[in-house]
């Protein structure tokens, strides 16, 4: 079975620096920044924190 590679990004409330959560993407997919767009919504509507206050950023990298 051929090994996967992931890239780890994390997303931090820029208000206060607080870290939110972790979210592995496979490498092998093209659309990384629609799935960070879709993941901060999903952030929005679970804990209200505005979308324009939730960054996303390479993180260190996933095993």
């Amino acid at each position: 079975m051929e090994k996967q590679f992931f890239t780890r990004y994390r997303f931090v409330d820029t208000r206060t620096g607080d870290l939110i959560r972790y979210m592995n993407i496979n490498d092998r997919l093209e659309d990384h920044v629609d799935r960070l767009k879709k993941m901060q919504s999903q952030i929005y509507n679970e804990i209200k924190i505005p979308v324009t206050s939730i960054l996303y950023e390479l993180a260190e990298p996933a095993s």
